[in-house]
C-alpha cells in the first residue's frame, strides 16, 4: 500500500512555475507572470520518478511473475480484437437496428479502448513494434465506434427536438 500511495503522489503533474508580480510600467497595474525556477527541479522529479518506477516494476514482476513488456502484448492483442469486434457489431447494428447489439458494441469498444491504452502504456523499450501498432489500431477502432455513436446520438437528439 505504501508503494501505491508513493506512486500516486508522484504521478500528479507538478508545475514548475511560480507567479511573481512584475509591473510592466509605472502607471500600470501589476501583472502576474510565470517564472520558471532553476533547471535542477525537473531533474529531481525525474530521479524520483525513476526510483518509483523501478520499485513499481519490481512489484509488478513479483506479482505477475514476468516483465511489463510481456504483459503488454496480450493487452494490445485483446484490445485490438475487442475494437474489431465492436466495429463489426456496430455495422451489424446499422443494418438491423437491434438495441442489444448496440449496447454490446459500446461495451466492447470501451473495453477495447482501455485494454489498448494499457497495452500501449505498459510496453517496454525493448518490445516489438507489433505491440505498438496493435495498441494504436485498437485505440483507433474503439474510439471510432464511440465517436460515430456519439455523432449519431447528437444528430438524433437534434432531429427530435
Amino acid at each position: 500500500m505504501r508503494y501505491f500511495i508513493f506512486m500516486l503522489l508522484f504521478s500528479f503533474p507538478f508545475t514548475a512555475e511560480a507567479s511573481v508580480a512584475a509591473p510592466i510600467a509605472q502607471g500600470e497595474t501589476v501583472v502576474y507572470q510565470p517564472v520558471t525556477p532553476h533547471a535542477f527541479v525537473p531533474k529531481k522529479q525525474r530521479f524520483i520518478n525513476r526510483i518509483a518506477e523501478n520499485i513499481l516494476q519490481k512489484r509488478l514482476k513479483k506479482a505477475f511473475g514476468r516483465d511489463n513488456g510481456a504483459l503488454a502484448k496480450p493487452l494490445a492483442v485483446s484490445g485490438f480484437l475487442s475494437g474489431l469486434i465492436a466495429v463489426i457489431l456496430f455495422l451489424v447494428f446499422l443494418f438491423s437496428g437491434s438495441a442489444g447489439i448496440l449496447i454490446s458494441s459500446l461495451i466492447l469498444s470501451l473495453i477495447g479502448l482501455v485494454l489498448s491504452m494499457l497495452g500501449l502504456n505498459l510496453r517496454g523499450p525493448s518490445s516489438e513494434k507489433l505491440v505498438k501498432g496493435l495498441s494504436i489500431a485498437g485505440i483507433a477502432l474503439s474510439s471510432s465506434v464511440l465517436l460515430v455513436f456519439l455523432l449519431e446520438f447528437i444528430l438524433l437528439l437534434a432531429a427530435f427536438s
